[in-house]
Formats: C-alpha cells, sequence, structure tokens
C-alpha cells in the first residue's frame, strides 16, 4: 500500500477502458478519466488495458491482474461485465465499474 504522510492508504487498481475507434486526444481524455475514477474510489491505477467491445485486450488484462496483486478492476467504457466478474471472483477482487 502507498502510506504517505498526510493522505490516507491507497490500494492498487489495474484499469479496464474499452473504446472504439477514436483518435489520439480522446483516447488519452478516456484514460486519463479512467485514472481519476480510480483515484476518486481511494486506488492508485497500476496500469491500463485497452479493449474493444469485440474484446480483444481481456487475456492482457487478466495476466496483469494475477500478476500485478491488485486489489481490484476500474472499468470504463463497454466493457464485458460478465469477464469482469468473472475474473474478479477468481482472483478476489473487487469490480469498480465505471461511475456516473
Amino acid at each position: 500500500m502507498c502510506d504517505l504522510p498526510g493522505t490516507l492508504p491507497r490500494r492498487f487498481a489495474v484499469g479496464v477502458l474499452a473504446l472504439g475507434p477514436v483518435d489520439a486526444a480522446r483516447r488519452s481524455a478516456a484514460r486519463l478519466d479512467l485514472a481519476l475514477d480510480a483515484y476518486k474510489l481511494g486506488y492508485f491505477l497500476l496500469d491500463t488495458v485497452e479493449t474493444t467491445p469485440a474484446g480483444t485486450g481481456y487475456l492482457a488484462a487478466e495476466l496483469l491482474l494475477a500478476r500485478s496483486g491488485a486489489d481490484a478492476i476500474v472499468a470504463r467504457g463497454p466493457v464485458d461485465r460478465d469477464w469482469l466478474y468473472a475474473i474478479a471472483d477468481r482472483l478476489g477482487l473487487a469490480v469498480r465499474p465505471e461511475q456516473a
């Protein structure tokens, strides 16, 4: 855990971001929004894995989650929620879907 003086301890999360075809500026803004979601939820975002609605990227996310020791998955966009919850159950993680 990250425990700096004067701050609350933050746990670690891996982001899963589902995007369709977008330009670089929109991709960058979506990644920043995901990092801010994680921060607001009390997590330090270790990394973000981009996936498509068709599902490419989920295996990379699962491997990263298994090896990183992350505490949660923070998701944004039209991700496969069934997949998220199945991985979370298998690895003992919390799922934090996108916030409205």
